[in-house]
């Protein structure tokens, strides 16, 4: 048996998330279908993250074992035959037995695209999220720097500190490396780097930052409310099509 890791592009918009269900189309199903029909063989795949409906990833990291001599090319040329065209393969390399697409990785980066124009664009509509009244962006960056560091981040993840696995409370402390906005519009991206993300986080925490670029919370207000955990701070979920998964570090 092999072990291999694939880098996957794709663009989220008609999936409903990477993991696979039973009567839904998803990245995971779609991959492990194709795998199924090149080894011959059930072959079940991990993603470095489980995105969400309508996510998307430039940089998304799945590994599997495989009895397939197929080499890495090889592969990857048959995969992107048979997968359909909203999947692309960038890459297929061996890795040792022990590396797993989620469990190895250290670091993941996502970014979410904001098209800040008060008229719609057609080309970036499956991609970005408009909002069509003006952002002050160095409020943003001042609220960003905030989320920055390692801290208890179920404030953005609403009922997921009362999920219970195998009796034990789920541990919602996540670490930020980095978090910013730049462009200066209509485009404007917020990156944001981490160890690993909790659901929903990540689109909570840009639908919070929102408030303070549109002036409805100050930066010194959207702090209070981090370092109570106010509830207020779980409602702002942003749409999921403006969000992608960059790139994963191990």
């Amino acid at each position: 048996m092999r072990r291999l890791k694939l880098v996957v592009e794709y663009d989220g918009t008609d999936f409903r998330g990477f993991a696979i269900q039973s009567r839904h189309r998803t990245v995971q199903g779609e991959l492990e279908g194709v795998l199924g029909r090149l080894t011959g063989t059930p072959t079940r795949v991990a993603g470095s993250g489980r995105t969400d409906a309508g996510v998307h990833a430039l940089g998304q990291v799945v590994s599997f074992s495989t009895a397939s001599r197929l080499e890495s090319l090889e592969m990857q040329r048959a995969l992107n035959a048979l997968l359909p065209r909203d999947i692309v393969v960038k890459s297929v390399e061996q890795v040792a037995e022990g590396f797993h697409a989620r469990w190895s990785a250290v670091e993941r980066h996502y970014r979410y695209s904001v098209w800040n124009n008060p008229l719609p664009s057609v080309l970036h509509r499956r991609y970005s999220y408009q909002v069509p009244d003006a952002l002050n962006v160095e409020a943003m960056n001042e609220a960003s720097r905030l989320v920055e560091g390692t801290r208890d981040f179920a404030c953005f993840t609403f009922g997921l500190s009362r999920y219970l696995s195998s009796g034990q409370r789920r541990s919602t402390v996540r670490t930020v490396n980095s978090a910013g906005w730049h462009g200066d519009g209509p485009e404007v991206q917020f990156d944001i780097v981490g160890t690993a993300f909790l659901p929903h986080m990540i689109r909570n925490i840009v639908g919070s930052i929102l408030k303070v670029g549109h002036g409805t919370w100050t930066a010194e207000e959207f702090r209070r409310m981090l370092d109570e955990g106010a509830t207020e701070l779980s409602n702002s979920t942003v749409p999921a099509l403006g969000l992608m998964l960059v790139g994963v570090e191990y």
